[in-house]
């Protein structure tokens, strides 16, 4: 029996449906604004206007003091995209949502037609498989997140290659088959997980027609994209080891990653930002379950006794191969013992998630005689539902506080508070504001007096500095300036080596009109940089206040003289 019969319906027609239900899950949030990473890669992207490709695939190097806790990203046609859009829309968000869209719905027709090449599998199986990936809710992420744009192009670039792939194998097409292998190379610039794409690929082969030499082509572009790495960056992967036994932790925790991961594909609820997990919690119970979860799914392979088995198995691949650079083998720590299990890396793994999910339920409807009729009437529930728990979910990107406050209801992290601070602070919440941020200094002192690595000590300090100097901001606009010059003076006292705290802090003694306090802040700052322009300036007005015009003026025309 058929799961659902789409025999008059030509792709066409199939790409029609799937458009309208993607816009109808997703169509408001064209009117959403930037939000978060966004606003850091789009808004505040300094080199956002320039389309210079010499600059955007040979980045500047990182000027950070604790460089071995920066990821090393490197992803350059992403940057390209952001300034091809900014050129299309300028720093109007519409235009941005509107492409993550259109591409989340080519990515679900494209998974479709992939399923349809499938042997003994009907274009009603394939159908649902699309739907399932398009209207579940865990996809908000990836899709209603700007940034998001990533994993959803990502796809985008898999999903060609690998059909170019099988019209290059299966057809004798030489040219596709190259084709698919660029397209792969690209890809490796969009997104670092491109390269799982040729084991997706051997493992379809190995199931279906066994051409496993065909797959070796891969192997050119591989060699190709980490050599770049290492000739741009100086080197070609991240570092995996440490010398402290982070590692170890991380691989204890996988267990309890794989069921998070496979919780939320099953049960998406409770779906927010900066999921994290704990890598110093007991993970023995969690791998207990996982091996018991490996043993059933084993077994079930093996008894399950039909022409959609070697796809069930296919299904399970493409998911635990596009898991697996998320599971922290790579560190992806969020901060202190927390590591991200972030959502939105589960997009293209529940491609595969979908997939066993329509292939098992057609299986069973085969078995018990179910009705077409019934079947169809469950495929439009379980597409009302995830719509509408999309819909939901999509509400929570609407604005930088809604995003954060629902996070802090299931991740009470430091760095939360400070992101919750700053939504806050720019919506004129001030009050709000200091109370997240003081929270967040609390935990980060807690993280230092925990922390035994110096670099770890450093980096949770640099976060401590950016509270007081929000802080300070906060206190400004409350006209509460005692509490103001407190916070700036915490700053200094951590870094007295920061300009920005002098400044500002004279700044404040400037609106009081105290102006031999701010002259004193001033010439602190002229020893750390004596050609720094705004400090000179103020300097000089301060001086011309106290009556020192003459010094003033000298200061000036050295500004003059030194540009």
């Amino acid at each position: 029996m058929k799961l659902l019969s789409f025999n008059n319906w030509n792709g066409l027609t199939i790409l029609a449906v799937l458009a309208v239900i993607g816009f109808l899950c997703y169509g408001r949030v064209i009117s959403y604004p930037f939000v978060h990473d966004d606003v850091v890669f789009i808004v505040n992207n300094p080199d956002i206007k320039s389309l210079d490709l010499i600059e955007i695939f040979h980045p500047r190097a990182v000027d950070t003091a604790v460089p071995e806790l920066v990821n090393t990203y490197y992803r350059p046609l992403i940057e390209l995209v952001h300034r091809i859009q900014y050129r299309l829309f300028g720093l109007t968000p519409h235009g941005y949502h509107l492409t993550n869209i259109i591409l989340h719905i080519l990515n679900a027709f494209m998974l479709f037609a992939l399923f349809t090449r499938l042997k003994t599998l009907t274009k009603g199986i394939a159908f649902s498989a699309a739907v399932i990936f398009l209207v579940h809710p865990v996809q908000t992420e990836s899709v209603a997140c700007i940034s998001g744009i990533s994993n959803v192009l990502l796809l985008t670039m898999m999903l060609g290659s690998f059909h170019l792939y099988l019209d290059g194998t299966r057809k004798g097409v030489f040219w596709k088959y190259l084709l698919a292998l660029v397209i792969f190379l690209i890809g490796c610039f969009v997104k670092e997980q491109m390269i799982v794409l040729p084991f997706v690929i051997a493992l379809f082969e190995w199931l279906t027609d066994r051409r496993m030499k065909s797959v070796a082509g891969y192997l050119i572009p591989l060699v190709v994209y980490f050599v770049l790495r290492k000739l741009i960056l100086g080197f070609s992967t991240t570092v995996i080891f440490d010398p402290n036994g982070e590692y170890l932790l991380r691989m204890a925790a996988i267990p309890r990653s794989i069921l998070t991961y496979l919780s939320l594909m099953i049960f998406p609820v409770n779906l927010h930002y900066y999921r994290s997990l704990n890598v110093l919690e007991p993970s023995i119970f969690a791998a207990m379950i996982v091996a018991v979860l490996i043993g059933i799914v084993y077994w079930g392979c093996r008894r399950f006794q039909s022409p959609y088995r070697p796809y069930v198995i296919f299904g399970l691949g493409w998911m635990m191969l596009t898991i697996a650079p998320m599971l922290n083998i790579i560190p992806l720590v969020n901060e202190y013992a927390s590591i991200l299990n972030f959502e939105h890396f589960l997009y293209i793994p529940l491609a595969g998630m979908s997939l066993i999910v329509c292939l098992v339920a057609a299986h069973a409807a085969e078995k018990f005689k179910v009705s077409p009729s019934m079947l169809r009437n469950i495929i439009i529930c379980v597409m009302i539902v995830g719509s509408g728990l999309t819909i939901h979910q999509n509400r929570f990107w609407r604005s930088e506080i809604a995003l954060f406050e629902r996070t802090l209801n299931y991740v009470d992290s430091a760095r939360v508070r400070i992101l919750l601070g700053k939504a806050y602070y720019f919506d004129g919440r001030h009050h709000d504001a200091i109370g997240q941020y003081q929270q967040a200094l609390d935990q980060m002192g807690q993280y230092i007096r925990r922390a035994t690595n110096p670099s770890l000590t450093a980096f949770y300090t640099g976060f401590i500095k950016e509270i007081y100097f929000d802080l300070a901001h906060c206190y400004e606009a409350l006209k509460n300036w005692p509490q103001a010059v407190k916070m700036y003076r915490q700053g200094i006292e951590i870094d007295p080596t920061d300009i920005n705290f002098y400044n500002n802090l004279a700044v404040l003694y400037i609106r009081q009109s105290e102006y031999k306090s701010a002259i004193r802040y001033l010439e602190q700052a002229l020893v750390l940089n004596p050609q720094h322009p705004i400090t000179r300036q103020n300097l000089a007005y301060c001086l011309v206040q106290v009556g020192q015009k003459d010094r003033a003026d000298q200061l000036m025309q050295t500004e003059r003289r030194n540009p």
